[in-house]
């Protein structure tokens, strides 16, 4: 293993970005409103089946989104040096930091020497695209944001089987993707301490190791890779009732070289006077346990219609229920 390979090996031991932190037993809660349902079930076209809709990082709901995380790192840095906690070529590393988009890709390639189909794995330049579930139930301001004008549903979800089936569909996909998933950190104090852990572990290693050349590559290349994993983690804490998880698929922006076969396809559809682009990922609809009806929507015979239609779609065993809210329409 290179030194370079130590340093990160190290660092992983201490902050494993790739894991996720969370209780894999906790129901989470995807608010969308009515053609938003009917666009994940298909219209009931493929029974057994729905789809998530993945909307590229730019097109969500905060227009910060994925920059909140290099002022915490260059702001905790500078809090650090002042105070002697971090070394001079830690504070530098920091200052000059950018947000990478390169992500690690595991495709099929044409072997350049025998032509032969192989698995290649590169770092590439990819754009995010996300799922929002909320951990939230029958959250009022859930309801306002996302279902007020069209009545509005909260699809239920188990994230231990939904984690599981998303990971093993992932794996079916021959196109180049990889993903994450995890809990949004909203409060500025806990992005601090999340922050300062990592710079202050940094900085020991770096002070452990003598070769300082190779060891400030490794340390430089430690400190991207955290802000990269922590990138879509970091979210405003004006949107802090969200209580937000999400999942977060990446896909090249170009057609690696001697990539066999197309790029996983993004499609596009109009929200509120945006053109959205989002990727698709298809999962068995046994996913969803339970569909709750927005308060705004205080029509009688919404809970008919939506057992008519979830019964069409050979989604039986979903949960049907109503906000209990005393919202007035």
């Amino acid at each position: 293993m290179s030194y370079i390979g130590e340093i990160a090996e190290e660092m992983y031991s201490i902050f494993p970005f790739q894991e996720s932190f969370f209780d894999r037993h906790l129901p989470v809660w995807h608010y969308t409103s009515a053609s938003g349902l009917m666009g994940i079930l298909e219209n009931g076209q493929n029974c057994g089946k729905m789809k998530l809709w993945f909307s590229r990082s730019d097109c969500v709901n905060d227009i910060s989104e994925g920059k909140n995380v290099l002022s915490f790192v260059k702001d905790v840095a500078k809090e650090l040096f002042e105070k002697h906690e971090i070394c001079k070529e830690i504070f530098e590393i920091c200052m000059q930091a950018e947000i990478p988009s390169d992500r690690l890709l595991v495709y099929d390639c044409k072997d350049e020497n025998t032509l032969k189909p192989s698995k290649l794995v590169k770092m590439m330049p990819c754009e995010a695209f996300i799922c929002c579930f909320s951990s939230a139930t029958d959250s009022l301001d859930m309801w306002r944001y996302y279902s007020k004008n069209d009545g509005g549903y909260a699809l239920r979800f188990d994230l231990s089987s939904f984690e599981l089936q998303m990971n093993k569909q992932l794996e079916k996909i021959k196109e180049p993707i990889t993903s994450q998933s995890f809990f949004v950190i909203y409060d500025d104090k806990e992005k601090k301490e999340y922050v300062k852990k990592i710079l202050v572990e940094a900085n020991k290693v770096f002070l452990m190791k003598a070769e300082r050349v190779f060891n400030y590559d490794g340390i430089n290349a430690y400190i991207s890779e955290a802000i990269k994993m922590l990138q879509y983690r970091f979210k405003h804490n004006c949107f802090s009732s969200e209580k937000e998880f999400r999942t977060i698929v990446y896909l090249p922006k170009e057609k690696p070289a001697n990539y066999i076969g197309n790029l996983f396809p993004i499609k596009y559809r109009a929200q509120r006077g945006l053109i959205v682009p989002y990727v698709e990922i298809e999962l068995n609809i046994c996913q969803i346990k339970e569909i709750k009806i927005s308060p705004y929507l205080q029509d009688k015979n919404a809970q008919k219609a939506l057992e008519s239609y979830v019964q069409q779609c050979d989604a039986n065993t979903i949960i049907i229920s109503r906000s209990t809210l005393p919202v007035r329409d």
